[in-house]
């Protein structure tokens, strides 16, 4: 089965502010970046082998390693 991808746009962080991507029963391709920027992100991610569902969700934080963002998870079936 051929991966899903996301596309990731950030605006308006602070510098060294960084994206992390956390799933369960996922394989993810490039999860998190050291720096954000304008710039638009795509990352794959694939169910693992024998997972019925899944969820990923996002984490922004700062420069620091405070939390900025902790977004709601997004659950994935295979159809």
């Amino acid at each position: 089965e051929a991966p899903t991808t996301l596309e990731t746009t950030t605006a308006g962080l602070p510098p060294g502010a960084t994206l992390t991507l956390i799933a369960n029963n996922l394989a993810i391709n490039g999860a998190a970046t050291n720096q954000l920027d304008n710039t638009p992100n795509q990352v794959s991610f694939r169910l693992n082998p024998g997972a019925t569902s899944a969820y990923i969700r996002s984490e922004i934080r700062d420069a620091a390693g405070k939390i900025l963002l902790l977004g709601n998870p997004i659950y994935i079936r295979p159809r």
